[in-house]
């Protein structure tokens, strides 16, 4: 017994030192271990930040190009200059029939700054930043598979190829009740396709989000694209010395006689992360096109998209013009648009 008693107190537990020396360093391996984990949720969440930012720029950006690439369709008519159908209409929203006549003139129209009526049909439009209006028809006929059928209300466009009728007349028949949709095929006894019109306009809203306005049964309806566009800027290419579809000139605010004659497209979009970066502060420039440099520092990160599109559907009817009158001349044939189905 005096033995086993012996043999226990060798035995012995740990000391008051030993003890706060063991809690201290697994404080420190948990503080390293709690570093690590915080610093690769940082990481995490700033990659999904910039991922999500890129993919929202990208998107807005494809978006905005394939407006353009079919802006100024309208379906059968592939007139080398535009029909007679009034003055061009320089407006942002339209708002009656005549209005659509004359949009066939326009293909595209923008500003920086709101007129009257326009806020009517862009609703929360951040100041600073340019708005594109884009006037075409849908890239499929009324009717045709996976097509829009015809909504009344809504104006729709059909082109008569009629050899008997009187282009100055009924050239482009606009209307949004289908019993007015009259006008033939070559035959003169065929109804002649019917397209919807699409009257779409883009612009960032004052929360930063990328909008579409489009022209509905008598109203325009607004749609959130895209989060995350703070700034948008456009500058436009004039086809001026001769009508051959080239541009000969960019600039930021064309004249309301330039905008018939607008063939191509340079477009500013900034992107912005969703959440401010902690400890990050954006002091860099921004510079789209002649604007003031824009520099917002702040703890977003951002950044610049640029791109030039080419208006196919109204560049191409100049590039090849009906040669009429000419003497012993051989009159080439229409060039149809062009209309990428999206």
């Amino acid at each position: 017994m005096t033995a086993m008693r012996n043999m226990g107190y060798r035995q012995g537990a740990f000391t008051l030192v030993e003890m706060m020396v063991a809690m201290l360093l697994g404080i420190m391996i948990l503080l390293a271990v709690s570093e690590v984990f915080v610093n690769n949720n940082r990481t995490r969440i700033e990659i999904e930040n910039t991922t999500r930012q890129i993919e929202n720029g990208r998107y807005a950006m494809q978006l905005l190009e394939g407006e353009l690439a079919n802006t100024g369709f309208f379906g059968e008519w592939s007139g080398a200059v535009p029909p007679a159908v009034g003055s061009p209409t320089v407006t942002a929203c339209l708002s009656s029939e005549d209005d659509v006549r004359k949009a066939v003139n326009v293909p595209v129209f923008g500003g920086g700054a709101l007129t009257a009526g326009s806020t009517d049909c862009m609703t929360g439009f951040k100041a600073g930043n340019d708005y594109l209006a884009v006037r075409r028809t849908s890239t499929c006929a009324v009717g045709d598979a996976e097509c829009d059928g015809f909504e009344s209300g809504r104006y729709h466009l059909q082109v008569s190829a009629c050899e008997d009728d009187d282009p100055g007349e009924i050239l482009l028949q606009v209307a949004s009740v289908v019993a007015d949709m009259d006008a033939t095929q070559r035959d003169c006894t065929s109804q002649a396709p019917v397209y919807r019109f699409l009257s779409r306009l883009y612009y960032v809203r004052d929360d930063n989000v990328l909008m579409r306005a489009e022209l509905g049964a008598g109203a325009y309806v607004s749609t959130p694209l895209v989060d995350g566009i703070e700034r948008l800027h456009f500058e436009y290419g004039i086809d001026s010395a001769g009508a051959d579809g080239e541009v000969d000139k960019f600039v930021s605010e064309p004249t309301a006689a330039q905008w018939a004659n607008v063939v191509a497209i340079r477009i500013w979009l900034l992107a912005r992360n969703l959440e401010p970066t902690p400890g990050y502060t954006d002091d860099r420039s921004y510079t789209m096109g002649n604007e003031a440099a824009y520099t917002p520092a702040d703890g977003f990160k951002r950044q610049l998209y640029t791109s030039t599109v080419r208006l196919n559907n109204v560049a191409g009817r100049r590039e090849s013009p009906v040669v009429a009158g000419a003497a012993g001349a051989e009159e080439p044939s229409a060039q149809t648009p062009s209309a990428p189905a999206i």
